[in-house]
Order: C-alpha cells, then structure tokens, then sequence
C-alpha cells in the first residue's frame, strides 16, 4: 500500500501512479491523507480512498491497514499535516497489521523557507523516536547534487520523480 499524507506526499503519490513502470507499484493500494478537503479532492478516484483527517484518526477505517504486508508512507516534511498525524498514522498502522513500514519523504527546498525546513527537521526527529519504521530521505542538497538543472520551475518534479525512482529500485513489494 502507498499511503500518501499531506498535500506534499498526495502529490508525490499521483506521480507515482502515473509514471510508474513496475506493474506492482501501478496495481498497488493508494490512500490520500490530508487536511485540505479541496486539495485531496482531485485525488479521489474509484480505486482509491481519500480520506479528511480533520482533527484525529477516526476518519481511517479500521480495516485500512488489514492484510496490509508492506506500507510505503509518502510524504513532505514541511507542512502541518505530515508533522500533526505521521506518529498517530504509523501506530495506528503497526497495530493494525503489523505491516512492514518504509517512509520516502522530502525536506523542503531552501527556496520554501526557513520554517518549513524547521519543521521538517522537527518531524524527522518525531519519526526517528518510532524506532520502527525506515526512513529514506530527499533534501534540498541530494537534489541539487542529483539534477544540477534543478530551480523554481522542476523543484517539485524532480522530487517526484526521485521518490518514484528509490521505489522502484530499492523498496521490494
């Protein structure tokens, strides 16, 4: 399953979807995990669910995570979302199915500003106190080193892309 938190991480999933070439990965689970009701909408499709988290995790269905032997958690590190619900979420996720959980998430670029990067910093830590979950992590660094023709206009697609990528060569269905 590919569960996707915040408007970041809803985003990255999308592209995921679309670009995919591992049938795996196009035929796998896809959860939408926002706040912004206006933004996940976009996303809502028959295969796939979208749920509001407006204030605690009551709106995820108990049966979400059942059966589920993989989790990838997709997601950006700068925003309320991803920092208010990722502990809860990966819990919530550990109990339910004892799932394997690998989380693949972006720092913000510089260019975002200096309290998203905080933030992001601040969340890496909340993640890093679970202990039982990997995290693989793009920042701003990795991603000028990896596309020197990376700025304002490809930023995020780029990310995308490198997210994309790492899943498909590294993380094993």
């Amino acid at each position: 399953m590919i569960l996707a938190i915040g408007g970041a991480g809803c985003n990255m999933a999308e592209a995921i979807k679309e670009k995919a070439s591992d049938k795996w990965l196009r035929d796998a689970s896809f959860v939408f995990l926002d706040t912004d009701a206006e933004h996940l909408s976009k996303f809502e499709r028959d295969d796939r669910y979208s749920i509001i988290l407006n204030g605690d995790l009551n709106d995820i269905p108990a049966e979400l995570f059942n059966q589920v032997g993989s989790l990838i958690i997709v997601a950006g590190l700068g925003g309320n979302t991803t920092q208010k619900y990722i502990s809860e979420i990966i819990r919530h996720a550990n109990i339910d199915s004892g799932s394997d959980i690998t989380i693949v998430a972006t720092t913000p670029f510089l260019f975002e500003g200096e309290e998203r990067v905080a933030k992001a910093t601040k969340t890496v830590s909340i993640i890093k106190d679970l202990g039982n979950v990997r995290i693989n992590l793009f920042n701003n660094e990795d991603l000028v080193k990896r596309f020197p023709d990376i700025n304002f206009i490809n930023a995020f697609e780029l990310a995308d892309n490198a997210v994309l990528e790492l899943i498909e060569n590294t993380l094993i269905p």
